[in-house]
């Protein structure tokens, strides 16, 4: 989750040893994972667990604001550059990928 949550910056490379350490050089030397956990927003609601079109990943959960009925969630979504897909469509809905 480190790798895919874009965190790096709130990991030491430069302390002594501690739990873990290993995977996270590992993961922090080859510079890219496969997938990514990213904000998205949309107009109706989309069901955790639901496919992202094109096996681009899936949706981990959504929510509705109270105040004004927003829509927004985490997705897990292949990791490709930003503009390769932006917006994409679980069951016929639309989802816009926020920069994370």
């Amino acid at each position: 989750i480190f790798s895919e949550s874009n965190v790096s910056n709130y990991f030491s490379f430069t302390k002594g040893c501690y739990v873990g350490q290993e995977v996270i050089e590992r993961i922090d030397a080859m510079g890219k994972t496969a997938w990514k956990v990213a904000p998205f927003s949309t107009g109706e609601f989309v069901a955790p667990k639901s496919a992202i079109n094109d096996n681009l990943g899936s949706i981990i959960n959504c929510s509705t604001g109270k105040m004004d009925g927003a829509h927004w969630g985490f997705a897990r979504v292949r990791n490709v550059p930003n503009d390769q897909h932006k917006t994409l469509q679980v069951q016929g809905i639309q989802i816009l990928i926020k920069d994370s």
